[in-house]
C-alpha cells in the first residue's frame, strides 16, 4: 500500500533552514531534500521529496507502507536536528502544537496523524520536553 505524508514545517524551523540555505549559498528544498536523503541512507524505507507550491514551507513524503513512513519521517527530524537547523525545542513545540489540536489551515487529518504519531514517537525515545 502506498502511503503519502504530507506537512508543512513550523515557521521558526522554515526561518532556521533557510538562514542555513543562504549560508551555505543553496535553497530551502535542497537543504530539505538533503536531510530526507540522509534520512533515507540509514536505512528508514524509501521515500522521495516533492516540493508544493503553496505553502513554500510544506513537503511531502512519499513512501510505500505506513511502517516505513513512520521510520523515515524519525530519521528527517534526527537530520534536521544533526544539520543544526532544528534543535528538541523547535520541533518538541510544533509536536506538542499537533498533540494540542492546532492545525495549518490547509492540514488534512492524515497530515495530523502523521503529527501526533512524531510526538508520541518523541514521547517514546525520551527526547527532552517529550515526557
Amino acid at each position: 500500500m502506498k502511503v503519502s505524508t504530507s506537512f508543512v514545517l513550523p515557521d521558526e524551523l522554515w526561518k532556521k533552514i533557510k538562514v542555513t540555505a543562504i549560508e551555505r549559498g543553496t535553497t530551502v528544498s535542497a537543504i530539505v531534500a538533503e536531510a530526507l536523503s540522509s534520512a533515507v541512507s540509514r536505512g528508514s524505507g524509501s521515500g522521495m521529496f516533492i516540493p508544493e507550491g503553496a505553502p513554500k514551507h510544506a513537503f511531502m513524503l512519499k513512501v510505500l507502507t505506513s511502517e516505513n513512513k513512520q521510520q523515515l519521517m524519525t530519521s528527517l527530524i534526527t537530520e534536521f536536528m544533526e544539520m543544526g537547523v532544528g534543535d528538541v525545542d523547535l520541533l518538541g513545540k510544533y509536536l506538542r502544537g499537533a498533540k494540542d489540536g492546532w492545525k495549518h489551515p490547509s492540514r488534512t487529518g492524515k497530515e495530523s496523524e502523521a503529527l501526533t504519531y512524531l510526538f508520541k514517537l518523541c514521547s517514546e525515545l525520551h527526547y527532552p520536553g517529550f515526557d
